[in-house]
């Protein structure tokens, strides 16, 4: 009996899936060779992104505008004062090559400024009237050193995403609509870095050590915006 192009199809497919189930069982090592013998099937498979997989609303296709803002307690800034501004920074560089619509960061910081320099989400979905919706990182720990071994750089990070849509015109259009959120998203986050190993200290300088850090960090977080391809994964 003959295959039918459909029937390859079909087997090519089921054979592709196969190889992608076995990556949530396999070693890092097996992840890898099975990433790359999935992709001779499927090509370079994607990973939706995680506010698309929640709400159904594409980011990347649809293009809303984006306003980002990081925060941290005290205790966090005491341990890397630039922190929060870093994580905006490297994360809104990655939204924007993947060509999502995210609103200047001077914009948000003017908007904050304009209110007495405290923040509050409302003030700034008053003041940026264009933005369609608004993102939170809450960042609630933070440690660059290995808590049993201070010669060692261990890096984590936990905390909280929360989006928001916004609705409503501002009061300046005339709408009696006034300008508010609804919560559609909420993420908890918990990277460990590089991957639960910790490096010695010798090896490099602590800023390069929290650049790279903040650099995987803001990759992590991307996965919540926008599609990634097993490449980005691994």
């Amino acid at each position: 009996m003959q295959t039918t192009p459909a029937r390859l199809g079909t087997r090519h497919r089921w054979i592709g899936w196969g190889l992608l189930s076995l990556l949530v069982v396999c070693g890092a090592g097996c992840v890898r060779a099975m990433a790359l013998m999935g992709k001779v099937v499927l090509g370079d498979p994607k990973a939706v992104s995680k506010f698309e997989n929640r709400t159904g609303i594409k980011l990347q296709e649809d293009k809303p505008p984006i306003i980002i803002h990081c925060s941290a307690p005290l205790a966090v800034l005491d341990i890397c004062e630039s922190l929060t501004g870093d994580v905006e920074a490297a994360l809104i560089r990655n939204m924007k090559q993947k060509e999502l619509s995210v609103v200047d960061q001077n914009r948000v910081v003017d908007a904050i400024d304009s209110r007495g320099g405290h923040y509050s989400h409302q003030a700034v979905i008053e003041e940026i009237d264009d933005a369609k919706y608004l993102f939170e990182i809450q960042i609630e720990s933070f440690q660059l050193h290995d808590p049993n071994t201070s010669s060692m750089y261990h890096g984590i990070c936990r905390g909280t995403i929360k989006g928001y849509e916004i609705a409503g015109a501002s009061a300046e259009k005339g709408s009696p609509d006034v300008r508010h959120t609804v919560q559609v998203f909420e993420q908890d986050f918990d990277i460990d870095y590089p991957n639960g190993h910790p490096m010695p200290r010798e090896q490099m300088s602590e800023s390069i050590f929290r650049k790279k850090f903040v650099n995987q960090l803001s990759k992590n977080l991307g996965n919540i915006f926008y599609d990634v391809t097993s490449k980005e994964l691994f």
